[in-house]
């Protein structure tokens, strides 16, 4: 070094005061700026995350009070717990009830009700519900039997894709709960594909509702899901609620009891 030239003394001493310095900061501050991206990244996708979950809880809310708005109502309290004869003005009454339902409330396509030997039945699209008898119908009543008036929820359709949502209960007599018949509302996809797709951007994450078997319910197309480790899967199928990591991913899960779907959101 000492039987170097002045430019060359001068140039190294440029490059190790002013260019490596630079450089150090430089790289350090990027590190740091990434850092700071990613956690409010990971900030926001946890915000969506629960106003998602938030979303969902309302929006599953919103459907039992419909229910029991409709049971409580005067007609069919009268009905069921009074045992007051169905008259052609009762039927009306309940058809007006239900078809006003519809109209004011877009998370419910269809409606069949059976009491008895009678049944209503109502659709914003043609033949969108099962019917009496069939074999969609008598799984549901068969599963809201179980539950005994409390809520239920079934998926129809095989494998992966499902065909419909459904809310399901049975309608019991308030003083001797005795089984008088069957309420099915027939759900909107839309309006849980509304819940989750404001949040599904490709630079904030994806969002997904799905079954207690995995089927796809709601979110972005299906392609986007990625295949979790056997540690992530474990950690959404055992625990509640959390967050894990797969392959560069980071997610946020969830499970509700009614309906018993998850919520995953993967950023």
């Amino acid at each position: 070094f000492k039987k170097s030239s002045i430019k060359q003394k001068l140039l190294a001493w440029y490059l190790l005061a002013i260019i490596v310095p630079i450089l150090l900061i430089g790289t350090i501050s990027a590190l740091l700026s990434l850092k700071i991206i990613r956690t409010q990244a990971l900030t926001n996708a946890e915000s969506n995350f629960n106003y998602i979950t938030k979303e969902l809880d309302a929006y599953t809310n919103n459907i039992l009070n419909l229910s029991q708005d409709f049971l409580a109502s005067s007609t069919m309290f009268d009905i069921i717990s009074l045992n007051v004869p169905i008259t052609q003005q009762r039927y009306t009454e309940i058809n007006d009830y239900i078809r006003h339902m519809l109209l004011s409330n877009n998370n419910v396509q269809a409606v069949n009700v059976i009491i008895g030997d009678k049944q209503w039945r109502s659709s914003l699209r043609k033949n969108n519900i099962f019917n009496y008898g069939t074999v969609g119908y008598n799984d549901i009543a068969k599963l809201a039997s179980e539950k005994n008036g409390k809520p239920c929820w079934y998926i129809s359709g095989v494998n992966s894709d499902i065909s419909g949502i459904f809310f399901a209960r049975t309608i019991r007599s308030v003083y001797t709960n005795d089984e008088k018949g069957l309420v099915i509302f027939e759900l909107s996809r839309d309006t849980l594909n509304d819940i989750v797709t404001p949040h599904n951007t490709t630079s904030a994450g994806y969002a997904f509702i799905l079954s207690d078997k995995n089927k796809y319910i709601a979110g972005t197309d299906k392609n986007p899901l990625p295949t979790f480790s056997e540690y992530a899967l474990n950690n959404i199928n055992t625990q509640t609620y959390g967050m894990t990591q797969s392959g560069g991913y980071v997610i946020f899960f969830q499970h509700t009891s009614s309906p018993p779907w998850r919520i995953l959101y993967i950023t």
